[in-house]
């Protein structure tokens, strides 16, 4: 505007961000926005909506990005079992389920993302849901040379299996992706304040600057362009279809993932 006002341009154009306080938590709306001045002093200012076509991109990009690197893990798996190179039992086997769980986990979130997605209530034994998800990680490469610790309490939550299972699978395949090898992510699970809670926790703290950013839908800790769609999801998937809440926490050298659900 201010460019503007100085007359050295007629009109602007620019994208933008808004964000609102919507029924299921706050919603960015990405605008592209058109400013020109008009005679008489009228200023005249047009949005036209990004925000279906951010989202169709950012979702293409991340499906093709996890699938092309999860089959391109059993590729390599494959080759070397071919070449005779023996292999740690359950390494294809683990590497296959990785794959499938990515392409289960973009079918959901291209449901969640047209509406389309409709969420079956029930109980669910936390503690079962955690060792299954510490399971699949035994022999997930994103865990390679990571370990996986439990801390169990039991507890029954209210809520979708399928998608709260989505939710901490992308969790803790975040967690892994963030610390070094050797490291050790711990995934809890417990009754608290009245509600069920489900906590992923890895060492090292994350810097406010990032933290504060985690759960918009194109931000990334990631360099490659397009990413930024795992914390994102685990928010859309919580709000909107688990009747839960997300938040990010850190101190004592940790930073924490806390899924908070009613309780069966």
């Amino acid at each position: 505007m201010a460019t503007l006002e100085r007359g050295e341009a007629s009109s602007l154009r620019s994208e933008c961000l808004i964000t609102r306080r919507g029924p299921h938590g706050d919603e960015a709306l990405e605008f592209e926005a058109g400013i020109s001045r008009l005679p008489g002093g009228w200023t005249l200012m047009a949005l036209r909506d990004l925000s279906g076509e951010k989202r169709r991109r950012v979702l293409e990009r991340c499906f093709l990005h996890d699938a092309i690197n999860a089959a391109g893990a059993v590729q390599g798996l494959a080759g070397l079992a071919a070449d005779g190179i023996p292999l740690e039992a359950g390494l294809i086997g683990g590497a296959t389920e990785a794959l499938v769980e990515e392409l289960r986990h973009q079918q959901v979130l291209f449901a969640a993302e047209s509406g389309e997605l409709h969420p079956h209530r029930e109980a669910v034994d936390t503690v079962a849901l955690c060792r299954e998800v510490a399971a699949l990680y035994a022999s997930h490469p994103a865990a390679l040379d990571r370990s996986i610790a439990v801390e169990l309490n039991p507890v029954s939550a209210r809520a979708d299996r399928v998608l709260l299972r989505r939710v901490i699978v992308n969790l803790v395949k975040n967690a892994c992706e963030a610390v070094p090898v050797g490291a050790s992510v711990t995934i809890a699970c417990g009754a608290q304040d009245g509600r069920a809670v489900i906590a992923v926790r890895n060492p090292g703290e994350m810097p406010d600057a990032i933290r504060l950013q985690l759960f918009r839908r194109s931000f990334s800790t990631k360099a490659a362009q397009g990413r930024g769609i795992g914390t994102w999801s685990v928010k859309l998937l919580t709000e909107r279809y688990l009747d839960g809440t997300v938040v990010c926490t850190v101190g004592g050298g940790e930073t924490v993932f806390t899924v908070s659900l009613p309780l069966a």
